[in-house]
């Protein structure tokens, strides 16, 4: 059996700026989300990686756009890998939200190796936002940017932020290890290398 990689990608936004229907572009329009009442919804997918054949589950925790005010954000911002803001092009406020939202990430989580990737969604409709503005705010707050067509885009989003994701990691981990020359590929700091 082929090892298994799995990531926790948590994806918040205001309400209506398309979160659910980005991740059912996943599944080709085949999933059917029943909202939870916490204001997350939980989604598994596996994806093979081509170059090695491993299978890589990505839990997606869809996160209301009400969730940022009330009181259980802690927990929704636990054991995350990967957090995906997505904002509406159209909708000036959802992207200026953005910026409540990586607040809450860095007051919150637990993890000090996870990558914040913004997303501008909508782009076929007359936007508000330009992409100027989206890639400079997302420099500025050093975060991966996105833009996203509608046009089931996010899967080869998610193929660009996995290797990324895998590379912060590793950085973290040699920075934690950098008196290690070791390269035995048997010890414990080799391994996850």
């Amino acid at each position: 059996m082929k090892e298994k990689e799995k990531y926790i990608m948590s994806i918040l936004g205001e309400d209506g700026v398309g979160k659910h229907t980005i991740v059912n572009d996943l599944f080709e329009g085949r999933l059917s989300i029943n909202s939870s009442h916490l204001g997350i919804d939980i989604i598994e997918y596996s994806l093979k990686n081509e170059k090695n054949g491993k299978i890589i589950d990505i839990e997606f925790r869809i996160i209301s756009g009400q969730e940022r005010n009330k009181g259980i954000t802690k927990s929704i911002y636990q054991d995350v890998d990967c957090f995906i803001i997505i904002y509406d092009v159209c909708i000036k406020e959802s992207f200026e939200c953005i910026k409540i939202w990586i607040d809450n990430i860095e007051k919150n989580s637990n993890l000090k190796d996870y990558l914040v990737c913004i997303i501008g969604n909508k782009i076929s409709i007359n936007r508000v936002v330009s992409i100027e503005e989206g890639k400079k705010f997302a420099e500025n707050n050093n975060c991966l940017f996105y833009e996203n067509d509608d046009k089931k885009n996010f899967k080869i989003i998610i193929k660009d932020i996995i290797p990324k994701l895998k590379k912060k990691k590793k950085d973290i981990i040699l920075e934690k290890n950098d008196d290690i020359e070791c390269r035995c590929n048997l010890c414990e700091n080799c391994k996850i290398l």
